[in-house]
């Protein structure tokens, strides 16, 4: 199998699997959201109404970051000849900006009903609903962490991030609970303030992240050295000069900016660069396109 029928085959493995992902998360956040609403209503749990709200703001962010990420799986076009994979960042900044924004809301409705009063005690059964939100939140991350690490797909690492959330925040409401049924009421408040504070904080990264990929942050540093080091390689290369590199999603765009060590022809040219489009594709994970120029070797002069 070639080279290209290589990529190929494991482009679309890497397609079926963010396609189960992102069906796997929609599912399971529509479960989350409509349990805990339910246990919410049942018990009496501020906490479980926090992990609720946030859940079914979740619905609609993961909505979004479904279709994008079909989105950004159109094929490019003469306009956009870089695809369409920044909608992934676009989704992504959305996620988190939902994020955020929910979280605000619920601590401003949290703290006004502490001011006035009107808490009570959860149920026993709030206890063992925290347990079993935060058990499956977990076990979603940690697929989803997989699969995003694969894809290198920012909108399914945002939807991991999500659901770490979800497990952290549903680990801090099983504790308030336990300690609210306990006789200490106020700590399912608590919690439920301390889940919004955990929210805002992991929203923010998301957002950052998203905004880097918007803004062509270039190849992380470990891509770049494998590049440099495969470059090296080649008797043909005096120098590398630069190397730049953009985001077009889940994958990354390459130019190179080489200095030749002799002269050669056109076609040994042509030769050169296809030998190293071929290593780079073997060799470091995740580049979609790459485009290679030569400089002519440097000239020494005799003074």
């Amino acid at each position: 199998m070639n080279v290209t029928a290589k990529r190929s085959h494991r482009r679309e493995q890497c397609v079926q699997c963010a396609d189960d992902a992102v069906r796997l998360d929609f599912f399971v956040v529509i479960c989350k959201a409509i349990f805990g609403g339910s246990m919410g209503l049942m018990t009496g749990s501020a906490g479980l109404h926090a992990v609720a709200f946030l859940a079914s703001g979740d619905v609609l962010s993961k909505g979004i970051n479904w279709l994008s990420v079909y989105i950004a799986r159109k094929p490019a076009t003469e306009r956009f000849p870089y695809g369409y994979g920044k909608v992934q960042f676009l989704s992504s900044l959305l996620i988190g900006i939902f994020l955020i924004g929910g979280a605000f809301i619920f601590l401003w409705h949290n703290v006004q009903s502490i001011q006035s009063g009107q808490i009570s005690p959860p149920r026993a059964l709030a206890i063992v609903s925290a347990l079993l939100l935060a058990l499956t939140s977990e076990i979603v991350h940690r697929i989803l962490r997989g699969i995003a690490a694969c894809n290198n797909n920012a909108a399914i690492r945002a939807a991991s991030a999500d659901n770490r959330v979800d497990a952290i925040s549903s680990v801090m409401v099983l504790v308030g609970t336990f300690l609210a049924y306990n006789g200490w009421i106020i700590a399912d408040h608590l919690m439920a303030l301390l889940v919004m504070l955990f929210v805002i904080r992991i929203g923010w990264s998301i957002v950052s992240e998203a905004v880097q990929g918007l803004l062509d942050f270039g190849l992380p540093e470990e891509l770049e050295h494998r590049i440099r080091t495969i470059c090296s390689r080649e008797p043909e290369i005096d120098s590398i000069q630069r190397i730049y590199g953009r985001r077009l999603g889940d994958s990354f765009a390459v130019e190179l900016e080489l200095r030749l060590a002799v002269d050669i022809s056109v076609f040994e040219a042509n030769n050169l660069s296809t030998k190293l489009r071929n290593s780079i594709h073997i060799g470091v994970p995740h580049i979609e396109t790459i485009h290679v120029n030569y400089l002519p070797r440097a000239t020494t002069t005799n003074g």
